[in-house]
């Protein structure tokens, strides 16, 4: 008989460290594997109906906002409880299923286990560890990735003592409710904020918005970006370098002239420690796309329709891509900058945008067509400042909840490694 491999983690809660080592098990001999029901579209419902049950399919586990189906199982084939654990074989490998009731299709297969074991800890090793990378690479030779049951049966896993299981899997519940209470909290505060951005701001072909600050009535103006050009509201939109003066990453260098692209906006401000960077001496060089503070910027090419606001710019100015336009207010009294970059978020905004822009191998709209954007705006100054502050609000609690769900993330995927072999 082969010699049971044993190892411990890098990381053990207190009462388990001077414990029994973990032991490597082979997955055929620890559960056994059944396949999902195979169930024509038409005997699925949308809606559970007397005596049917939850239909789980691969997009039930890929994809959070996928409406739920029904069927009537009287095989009882391909049953799963919620304690079940199931994998995906065709397409999706690598993603598993656990919190489930239903019947899963034919296209998913459960583990029914052979000893005991404790669910919560064997789904995180099973969904998020190197088994699971092993399990996905083990797929990926074939045109449409699948599992070979074969492949599978010889694939291994790591058993420590059952209390120790215990432990890790609650304690990885705990964090895993703790993210979805904060991702919930993030989706809803981006849900309000895009029905804000609607109701806001007037409909096309209206002049007054659905919703407005209290002891403002007046009609809004329409203009083109032109307009404000013309008359010194707006610097003329800029772009960056074109050509052969264009930067490239053989000019970057580690400190210098930030070099802005569309990928480093970040929940509406520009991430200015993360960026490339240019000497100064390169950027002397070249003609245009100078962006300065306050400035607010939009894509333009490929990623239409994306903005951000340059604040805490130390050096003179950043340089922008051929990417990324430039929108510099020079009459505070007549636009603001906060209200100016709510507005390019806007549904009415973002689909001029995207009609105006040039469908070949990837959306364009040059600094030309820019110009003859519309901007609908309210003349009094202190409406614009209340709508811009309410918009930078909930952008700064949006970024919040992004960076504290970042770093439960983040904290999950370093407890993983280390708890975990």
């Amino acid at each position: 008989m082969a010699e049971v491999k044993k190892i411990i983690p890098k990381r053990r809660f207190k009462e388990f460290q001077n414990g029994e080592a973990w032991e490597e098990r082979k997955l055929s001999e620890s559960y056994k594997f059944s396949q999902g029901l195979q169930v024509p579209v038409e005997e699925q419902f949308n809606n559970c109906l007397d005596g049917y049950e939850r239909f789980i399919r691969i997009v039930d586990v890929t994809q959070s906002d996928e409406p739920q189906r029904y069927i009537q199982n009287i095989t009882r084939k391909g049953r799963v409880k919620n304690e079940d654990i199931f994998f995906v074989r065709y397409g999706a490998v690598g993603a598993v299923g656990y919190g489930y009731s239903g019947t899963i299709a034919n296209n998913l297969f459960v583990l029914t286990p052979l000893i005991k074991v404790n669910s919560k800890f064997m789904f995180q090793q099973f969904s998020a560890t190197k088994f699971n990378t092993k399990l996905t690479e083990m797929s990926a030779s074939t045109s449409m990735p699948a599992i070979n049951f074969g492949a599978l049966n010889n694939m291994k896993f790591w058993y420590p003592p059952f209390e120790e299981q215990e432990k890790i899997g609650w304690y990885f519940e705990q964090l895993d409710n703790l993210i979805t209470l904060h991702q919930r909290k993030l989706d809803k505060i981006k849900s309000m904020k895009k029905a804000y951005l609607s109701e806001m701001f007037p409909a096309e072909g209206e002049r007054k918005p659905k919703r407005r600050f209290k002891g403002f009535t007046d009609d809004w103006e329409l203009c083109k970006v032109q307009n404000f050009v013309d008359n010194g509201i707006l610097a003329a939109p800029m772009d960056g370098n074109h050509g052969e003066k264009h930067p490239t990453t053989r000019d970057y260098v580690a400190s210098g002239i930030p070099f802005i692209m569309a990928r480093d906006f970040d929940g509406g401000y520009v991430d200015l420690k993360h960026c490339s960077f240019i000497s100064a001496e390169r950027a002397e060089r070249l003609d245009k796309g100078f962006a300065q503070n306050n400035d607010v910027l939009l894509t333009h090419k490929a990623t239409i329709g994306e903005t951000a606001i340059i604040k805490g710019l130390k050096e003179k100015y950043a340089v922008l891509t051929p990417q990324v336009t430039y929108y510099r207010i020079l009459n505070l009294k007549k636009l603001t900058t906060d209200y100016l970059y709510a507005y390019f978020n806007t549904e009415r905004f973002q689909n001029e945008l995207k009609t105006e822009a040039i469908q070949s191998t990837r959306a364009y709209i040059g600094i030309t067509d820019q110009r003859k954007l519309s901007v609908i705006f309210p003349v009094n100054i202190d409406e614009q400042k209340k709508i811009g502050s309410y918009f930078f609000y909930l952008d700064n609690l949006i970024t919040l909840h992004q960076h504290k769900l970042d770093k439960l993330k983040n904290l999950k995927k370093a407890y993983l490694n280390e708890m975990f072999i």
